[in-house]
């Protein structure tokens, strides 16, 4: 009997349980004018327009509310990062707080689940298909469904170290985009495009010197393949030790190793192209960058013992960093100790590798410090560290600004001489910040 009623009261208390986290929860704000506020969690159906003000339609369970979105409402994606209403779909899981009077609510807080930035881990994947009008492509990462990718002006496409644009890409390429994903709609918004870059090693078979392509026979785990390799007036072609050399000097039967632009299965664009029959002095160089020539790719470098080199960089260089981590020609700076592969002629180091010993790859660092200065219109500040150099901190659209309870504050109510804390991304000392927490404000603040 006794087993009986324990068994009753534990069915109870998990009846009780389960229905006690309901959609519609009053909250207590004495920060807003001791006016009660109620959040309800639903998905939307309608928006009126894009622009403030603006009436949502949120469905929560078997209620429909009808919500004002004004100039006053904070708008946040799912981890905190600001947001607008121009990302918002039909769809969308919503959050929205605010003054409920029946089932119309004036919001103060949404949170849209729906739409994150998608960053460092982007899977990459294969692209299905471009619309070249619209500049969004349908691509299929390597573990999920497939994505629409949207670009705008400001979205950046990479080829390796160098800088492409939106016409680069074709259907079959590998590439990882990085953007705000709308989980809902299955879009990415693309912030940046890495196009990747493949590698085979292999014997010319055919050589078209009209067409400028040559066919490529593989052999991977017992198994031939035969690639069609296109070159254009961008491919670099190198000698076994890279020096450089041209289309002209290809024949059937001489091993090739190739990097460039996969466009199929079988088909690549090549970048680079190392014809190893031919062969010149391979060097290794020290020294401190001197001069950069961002035009040309090129840089001179100091050496201890020794003349002056000047390094040229081609498509087909392989930059990174301390630990690495690939790098970009632009990351480079007067100063730098540098470590150099390559071949040398006339007085001119064609670099393969080019390691960078100073720059250190800092993703997602953690600093504290105090604000020694701030500038209101470039939304950044100084911050004054006990151990360490003063770092610039930039401050985006993306950065979460909280107090030291956690919540949400305005770049205006920092101050000079507040202590806090910065999460983000470090390069030389320039910190762009995800996170920025004040740890001399409270929630009252």
């Amino acid at each position: 009997m006794k087993t009986i009623l324990q068994r009753g009261l534990i069915m109870a208390f998990a009846s009780f349980f389960a229905i006690a986290p309901l959609s519609v929860a009053p909250v207590s704000a004495a920060d807003d004018d001791n006016e009660a506020l109620t959040t309800i969690r639903g998905t939307l159906t309608s928006l009126s327009d894009t622009a403030l003000p603006a009436t949502l339609t949120v469905q929560s369970e078997a209620t429909t509310y009808t919500v004002t979105v004004t100039a006053d409402t904070k708008l946040v994606r799912k981890y905190n990062g600001r947001s607008a209403l121009s990302e918002f779909g039909i769809g969308d899981d919503l959050r929205v707080r605010g003054t409920l009077a029946g089932t119309s609510m004036t919001a103060t807080h949404i949170k849209n689940y729906s739409i994150q930035w998608r960053g460092r881990h982007a899977l990459w994947g294969t692209i299905d298909s471009i619309d070249a009008a619209a500049k969004s492509f349908v691509y299929t990462p390597k573990r999920g469904d497939p994505l629409t990718v949207t670009t705008n002006d400001g979205t950046k496409v990479f080829q390796g170290n160098r800088a492409g644009e939106f016409a680069d890409l074709e259907v079959g390429m590998t590439v990882r985009v990085i953007g705000v994903w709308n989980k809902s709609a299955d879009t990415i918004a693309a912030n940046r495009i890495l196009i990747k870059l493949t590698t085979l090693n292999g014997k010319v078979t055919a050589v078209d010197a009209d067409a400028k392509t040559f066919d490529l026979l593989v052999r991977k785990r017992g198994v031939e393949t035969t690639h069609v390799i296109t070159t254009n007036d961008e491919t670099v072609f190198h000698t076994r030790y890279f020096g450089l050399t041209s289309f002209d000097t290809l024949e059937v039967g001489d091993a090739v190793h190739v990097r460039g632009l996969k466009t199929g299965d079988t088909a690549l664009t090549a970048l680079v192209v190392w014809d190893k029959s031919e062969r010149k002095r391979f060097r290794v160089e020290h020294g401190t960058i001197e001069s950069i020539d961002a035009d040309a790719m090129t840089f001179v470098m100091e050496q201890k013992q020794g003349d002056d080199l000047t390094v040229l960089v081609v498509t087909g260089t392989v930059l990174v960093n301390k630990d690495g981590t690939v790098m970009a020609f632009a990351d480079l700076a007067v100063g730098d100790t540098v470590q150099v592969w390559g071949v040398l002629a006339d007085d001119e180091l064609t670099a393969l590798v080019v390691r960078n010993k100073t720059l250190l790859d800092t993703w997602r660092v953690t600093e504290h410090g105090t604000i020694g200065s701030l500038d209101a219109d470039a939304r950044t500040f100084v911050l004054d560290q006990e151990e360490g150099e003063d770092l610039t901190v930039i401050v985006t659209s993306e950065t979460s600004i909280v107090n030291k309870k956690g919540v949400t504050i305005e770049f205006g109510n920092l101050s000079v001489g507040d202590e806090v804390q910065v999460k983000g991304t470090r390069v030389r000392t320039e910190l762009t910040a995800m996170l920025v927490k004040d740890k001399d404000l409270g929630s009252d603040d």
